[in-house]
């Protein structure tokens, strides 16, 4: 079988200059789209692009490539304090002559995969809002629009130690393979990206997709990599873009102060003592006090009204604290998670975390287990999902059983496997 492959890698209309990194070989196809200011976010696109072609030539997995972009990116960043925090997307693709694609990725830069006219994103996006979706919690016409959905959960370079999501499939002859950043994904639809694939020339299908994101606004950097495959015997032809970064300006979040003004009001009480003569101006009342006046009718002495205030008060607190642990009880009964325990997706009561004494308990092992969920799903329900009720949990147990089963079959249906790992 013979592969044709074009690759590009454009600025766009907004960005003063291209944080993102292509590479293609004709073996190993790479997109990284670097993150963390004007220069990290070249640096590291360009370090992942270097580190990951040095593993490929050594042998290694798109896994483990990815694994050593990690490491290479992480140990610049913590040579150079300047370069603190910089870090990269990355999506690769090792083909070997039989067709077979070890296929990895962190981030949201992502991979397709057009067969027989029909486009499937083979990747997840380790985004923040992929996970809301992944949970039910809103749809995908809404995470297109959502004010977090450049927010990434994992990427190449942040931390010491990354784990890639890694797939495994097989090209056959008229398959063509995308691999490209998010400059493209947000601003072209997947049925024009469809359209734009199926013409059979990669150099063109590049230029048309590149095209087509600056058409739609073009509003950051557009990387693609398209990879053809084609019976023996038709000429591969390659045109690739490589590795070559420029410096990015970064967009951050404008910098913000919150001022918290406390108030103290400073009040000068005065108090009056009023004098009594030692006799009453009334004589008729000289035979019905006794003198001297007992001092139970004037005043306790100061630490008997001490001693009464802080009994009061914590009698007080012992009936707010009793209110307060009922409550919390009868709050944490009526409340239910559904995590991972031991490997399976499970049911607990109780609130995450716990609250006070009260620690969540399993109710309910379900037969769902943590590997026929996606990389997401296991991320989000490792943390735990609250639901008001058994039932509602119970509900979303049912959900991620069939959505889990739509996966495998929707992938399973393009010849890709998902290589799960515990």
């Amino acid at each position: 079988m013979q592969l044709r492959w074009a690759a590009a890698s454009h600025t766009g209309r907004v960005r003063s200059s291209n944080q993102d990194a292509v590479a293609a070989d004709g073996r190993s196809f790479v997109v990284a789209d670097g993150m963390g200011g004007h220069v990290g976010g070249e640096v590291a696109s360009s370090i992942a692009i270097r580190a990951i072609a040095d593993a490929v030539a050594a042998g290694a997995s798109a896994v483990d490539a990815l694994r050593a972009a990690n490491v290479a990116i992480f140990e610049r960043s913590q040579d150079e304090p300047e370069l603190a925090g910089m870090g990269t997307t990355a999506t690769l693709a090792i083909v070997d002559p039989d067709g077979r694609c070890d296929l990895a990725n962190v981030g949201d830069s992502r991979a397709y995969l057009l067969r027989a006219g029909e486009l499937r994103q083979i990747t997840n996006d380790h985004t923040f809002v992929q996970e809301l979706v992944d949970a039910g919690t809103i749809t995908s016409q809404q995470a297109q629009h959502h004010q977090a959905r450049h927010v990434l959960t994992k990427v190449l370079g942040v931390v010491e130690g990354v784990e890639p999501d890694h797939f495994e499939l097989t090209l056959g002859p008229g398959d063509t393979l995308l691999l490209c950043s998010d400059g493209l994904v947000n601003e072209v639809t997947e049925t024009e990206i469809a359209h734009l694939l199926s013409n059979d020339d990669p150099e063109h299908a590049v230029s048309a997709l590149v095209e087509a994101a600056l058409e739609h606004g073009g509003s950051d950097n557009v990387s693609v990599i398209v990879v053809s495959a084609h019976e023996d015997g038709v000429p591969a032809g390659a045109s690739s873009a490589l590795g070559a970064t420029s410096e990015l300006s970064h967009a951050r979040p404008a910098d913000t102060a919150s001022t918290s003004v406390v108030s103290e009001a400073s009040r000068a009480a005065s108090g009056r003592t009023r004098r009594s003569s030692s006799a009453p101006k009334d004589p008729s009342l000289a035979t019905k006090l006794p003198r001297p006046l007992p001092s139970q009718m004037t005043e306790r002495p100061t630490w008997i009204r001490s001693a009464l205030r802080l009994a009061a008060l914590i009698v007080a607190l012992g009936a707010v604290a009793a209110v307060v642990v009922g409550v919390v009880a009868l709050y944490n009964d009526h409340s239910y998670i559904v995590t991972i325990v031991a490997g399976h997706v499970v049911i607990e009561r109780g609130r995450i975390g716990g609250i006070l004494w009260f620690h969540p308990r399993v109710v309910e092992t379900t037969s769902l287990q943590q590997r026929a969920l996606t990389p997401a799903l296991r991320l989000q329900l490792g943390h735990g999902v609250q639901e008001g009720s058994l039932a509602a949990a119970r509900t979303l147990v049912a959900n991620l059983t069939r959505e889990a089963a739509q996966q495998h079959a929707s992938l399973a249906a393009f010849g890709v496997v998902e290589v799960l790992h515990a």
